[in-house]
This record gives structure tokens, C-alpha cells and sequence, in this order.
């Protein structure tokens, strides 16, 4: 029996209906992250614009929308559509400002309190705990651990082995929130590593302010959580972030895109690999390391797909 999908003001909805794209891009945005729905290019453009529903598709709750003057036909989730005419919504109830504070204070408040929480992940490093309910909706692989029989479901605990704790604390953090947070990697060896990174490029002092973006290699391990937890959304997430860092690294910054290059390959992060790659074939300091042969091992082997194999410098004694 095909599922009977409603929006926000409980109606339930038929192609060709005409809904409104609610107003709140912040709440829009959790809804976009908890479906795995690709976020339309020009969201801002789509905000509070009514639009006729072409389709629905029960299995991710979305509809397809024909928004008058976007050009394209984007899909939404539902949870995000309302009645044009609706005048419940929670903006005209509560005031804008609170009705967009609400979802991310009770999601954030749920993630600091550990007081319900009933797994714990055990790390090389600590422990993190967090709610099963929230495990199991967020990911098909964190349901069937949880699930039946399985050892992870008799004893509540899950082991992750090679992954440090802030890796896993900002996972968590974007499972349940949809946002990270300085303070969850603040001090670990990642951030370390990349504020003495930063400081050899710039020539800054190493005690320098440490820079809000989330260091690479921790960025590199949510998107292996991400793969292999089969989570969507965090995986899109991450691969947008680490497009960002390299399109950063530009020229210079050569470390970085091997790093990312060599992890993308380790872990097979077939996106990642592919911005990597690119990123290197526009570096003309990647392409001079690796005429010297002096690139990671991995990396030297992988850029021999773009550029022809590196010469070989052999010594040769003369004959006397």
C-alpha cells in the first residue's frame, strides 16, 4: 500500500497540488540533512515561493516542485512544504527567530545530555556515548547492529579501532544537530598537527589562533565513518568540505593534497579521490614534486594516470 505523504499543515499531497516552501532556511536545511537530499543550488531563491508538486516519492518523503521563476524542478522534503494558504505555521505562531532556534537547541541539548544515552563507542582513545534511537534513524547499518541479536545490540557498545575520539565526537555532533563545533576537536593531535601546519606555511607563530574549519584529518575520518556507515548525508557533506580544502590548497599547499590523496585512495573515497586528482593537475608544485620522485609513495603512483612516469635518475661509472 503506497504511502500517503502530508506537509507541514497535515494535508495530504497529489501531483499538482500547489505548496509553499517554508521560509526558515536553517530548519529547511536540518530537513534537507536528515533526508539526504541533494539542497537545491539556488535554495535561498526557493524560500517562501509556492510551487505545483509534479511528484512525490514516499521511500526519502520528498516532492518534486515547479517553482515559479526557478528554472529547475527540485526535490524537497516534505517537511519542508506547506499549505500557501496555512496561516499555523510555526513563524506566525512563535516569531521567526524562535521558531528556527527550536529544532537546533532541543537536538543540541539531546547530544550534550548523556544522561539517556544507552551506547557507548569504544575508542582507542575514550569512550563517547550516544542514543540508539538516534543511531538506528540515522543509519540502515547503525539499525542492524542495533537490531536482534546482534552483539552490538546485547551489549550496547560498538568499537571503532584507528579513529580518534574528537573524529567521532563531531560525527555524532552532525548526526544529531546537522552543524560541528570547534570545541569537539579543540586540542586533539589533529588540530595540532594542522595549526603547526598552517604555521609553517604562513610563517606564523605556532601558538596562533587556531583556525575554526575542521582539520583535515579529522575531515578524513567522518568521511570514512560516513562510508562506512552508510549515512548520505554526512558523506555529501564531507565531500563538499574537502573540495573546499583543496580548492584552498591551490598551488602552495602541497602537504595537504597528498594527505587528502593518500587517504582518499587508502579508503577508497572514489569523490574525494577524483577532487585530489584534480587538484594535483593544477598544482605546478605537485607536478615538479613528483618529476623529483618525492611525492608520498601512493600519491606518486596514482598521478601516474595524469602525467607520464617519473624519470628515473641512475648513476653510471665510467669505464677506465
Amino acid at each position: 500500500m503506497p504511502c500517503r505523504l502530508v506537509d507541514r499543515s497535515g494535508r495530504k499531497l497529489k501531483d499538482d497540488d500547489v505548496v509553499k516552501v517554508m521560509g526558515e532556511r536553517d530548519i529547511l536545511a536540518i530537513f534537507f540533512d536528515n533526508s539526504g537530499i541533494i539542497v537545491p543550488e539556488d535554495l535561498d531563491a526557493c524560500l517562501g515561493k509556492c510551487g505545483k508538486l509534479l511528484e512525490t516519492d514516499a521511500s526519502d518523503s520528498s516532492a518534486k516542485l515547479d517553482i515559479s521563476g526557478i528554472p529547475k524542478h527540485y526535490w524537497f522534503p516534505v517537511a519542508g512544504l506547506e499549505s500557501p494558504d496555512s496561516a499555523m505555521t510555526a513563524q506566525g505562531i512563535l516569531g521567526n527567530h524562535l521558531s528556527e532556534s527550536i529544532p537546533l537547541e532541543l537536538t543540541e541539548q539531546l547530544f550534550q545530555d548523556d544522561r539517556f544515552k544507552d551506547i557507548t563507542f569504544k575508542l582507542d582513545d575514550g569512550e563517547i556515548r550516544a542514543h540508539r534511537n538516534v543511531l538506528a534513524a540515522s543509519s540502515c547499518v547503525f539499525k542492524a547492529m542495533l537490531s536482534g541479536s546482534m552483539t552490538e545490540a546485547r551489549s550496547g557498545e560498538i568499537t571503532i579501532s584507528n579513529v580518534q575520539g574528537a573524529s567521532v565526537r563531531t560525527f555524532l555532533r552532525l548526526l544529531y544537530t546537522g552543524q560541528v563545533d570547534p570545541v569537539d576537536w579543540k586540542g586533539s593531535c589533529a588540530a595540532d598537527l594542522e595549526l603547526a601546519r598552517l604555521a609553517k606555511q604562513e610563517s606564523c607563530a605556532v601558538d596562533s589562533k587556531p583556525s575554526n574549519k575542521v582539520p583535515v584529518q579529522i575531515l578524513l575520518e567522518l568521511a570514512r565513518l560516513a562510508k562506512q556507515y552508510m549515512i548520505d548525508g554526512v558523506i555529501r557533506l564531507v565531500v563538499e568540505a574537502a573540495k573546499g580544502r583543496l580548492a584552498e590548497a591551490g598551488d602552495h599547499d602541497t602537504e595537504t593534497i597528498q594527505v587528502v590523496l593518500a587517504a582518499a585512495i587508502s579508503e577508497d573515497l572514489g569523490a574525494i579521490r577524483a577532487a585530489a586528482i584534480e587538484a594535483a593537475k593544477a598544482s605546478r608544485n605537485m607536478r615538479e614534486l613528483y618529476e623529483k620522485r618525492s611525492l608520498l609513495p601512493a600519491v606518486q603512483v596514482e598521478l601516474q594516470a595524469i602525467w607520464p612516469p617519473a624519470p628515473r635518475l641512475i648513476k653510471r661509472r665510467r669505464l677506465e
